[in-house]
């Protein structure tokens, strides 16, 4: 800020680093942001858009793993139903294929039990 006025053509977005950190050329970001930038500013002249943006993006990164650990999650059931489903799929043919195969031995007279 100058003499009450915000500076809307650059910031520094480490006051620590001096003239040597990175600028963020406040005309090229959304009009929405700019306003942010500038209101704060107002409100409180040591407001840092940088840790501001930091502070933002960890919340989000924080939530994005809590989505995909809710995601991971479905999915693991969903395949733990599909491979229990696999699996009764497989006893039943199992069970079939040994009842045809003790039909088909008491049709040729192999007797069935007790043999």
């Amino acid at each position: 800020m100058i003499d009450g006025q915000v500076d809307n053509t650059c910031m520094d977005t480490n006051p620590e680093e001096g003239q040597g950190g990175p600028k963020i050329d406040i005309r090229t970001l959304p009009e929405s942001v700019s306003l942010l930038w500038e209101s704060m500013l107002r409100k409180n002249p040591n407001w840092d858009l940088a840790k501001w943006l930091d502070e933002r993006a960890n919340e989000e990164l924080e939530l994005l793993e809590s989505h995909l650990g809710r995601a991971r999650l479905r999915y693991e059931q969903r395949l733990h139903r599909i491979e229990n489903l696999s699996k009764q799929r497989k006893r039943r043919r199992e069970r079939k294929s040994r009842r045809k195969g003790e039909g088909e031995k008491r049709r040729r007279g192999g007797g069935g039990r007790g043999e």
